[in-house]
C-alpha cells in the first residue's frame, strides 16, 4: 500500500513513518510511505496522485495551516478515490464530523506512541477491506484457471472476460478499448495471451 502522510510536525511524522514501514500493509507487501510536512505541497501531490498513491494519513489540526486547508486535502482525496485517515492531537467531535463529511474513512486520537503507531495501521488495513481494495479479481481468476485453453484459440490477441465468460477478443489495443467502452455495468477484466 502506497502511502502519504502528512503533518507539519516532523518528530510525529517521522516515528509513525518508521513505524508504518516496518508494518505488512492489506497488500501483504511492507507500507510504501511517503512524507510531506507542507499541507499546500500535499494538496497538489494528492491532486496529482493518479494510482501512485493508495491512501492518506493526515493530522488535521496543522500548526502552520489552516483547517480548511487539511479538509481541502481530505476533500481531494476522496475525489482521487483515496483512502484518508485522520489523526489528530485534540479530537473535537465538530471537526470529526467536518472530517468524516469531507471523506475521511477514520478519526482516530494521537495517543501513546504505541497507539500512534497501531491505530492508523489497523485503520488502513480495515479501510481497505471496506473498499474492496485488494479482494482478488473472479475473472482474473477464471482466466488463470483456463489459461492454457486460451492459449491456442486466442493467441496473440486480448481477451476481455466478464463475469466469467469470454466477451471478445481483439487484436489490438484501440479495438479493446472501443469494446470496454460499452459496459455499462461492471468492468471487464483484459488480458493478452501471448501466441503459442
Amino acid at each position: 500500500m502506497r502511502l502519504l502522510v502528512i503533518d507539519d510536525r516532523p518528530m510525529l511524522v517521522d516515528l509513525l513513518c518508521s513505524f508504518l514501514r516496518t508494518k505488512t500493509a492489506p497488500d501483504g507487501e511492507l507500507f510504501s510511505v511517503e512524507v510531506e510536512t507542507s499541507y499546500e505541497r500535499a494538496l497538489e501531490h494528492v491532486k496529482l496522485a493518479g494510482n501512485r498513491l493508495d491512501a492518506v494519513v493526515i493530522d488535521d489540526r496543522p500548526a502552520r495551516a489552516g483547517e480548511s486547508l487539511a479538509l481541502e486535502v481530505i476533500r481531494a482525496c476522496e475525489q482521487q478515490r483515496l483512502i484518508a485517515i485522520v489523526v489528530t492531537g485534540g479530537p473535537d467531535l465538530q471537526r470529526c464530523v467536518r472530517a468524516m463529511r469531507a471523506g475521511a474513512s477514520d478519526y482516530l486520537r494521537k495517543g501513546a506512541p504505541e497507539q500512534l503507531q497501531e491505530d492508523p495501521a489497523r485503520s488502513l488495513a480495515e479501510a481497505a477491506e471496506r473498499r474492496g481494495m485488494y479482494a482478488p479479481d473472479p475473472d482474473a481468476a477464471w482466466i488463470e484457471t483456463h489459461f492454457e485453453d486460451l492459449v491456442p484459440v486466442h493467441g496473440g490477441k486480448y481477451v476481455v472476460v466478464h463475469a466469467g465468460r469470454i466477451v471478445d477478443s481483439c487484436e489490438s489495443y484501440p479495438d479493446v478499448a472501443r469494446v470496454v467502452r460499452a459496459f455499462t455495468k461492471g468492468a471487464p477484466f483484459i488480458c493478452y495471451v501471448p501466441k503459442p
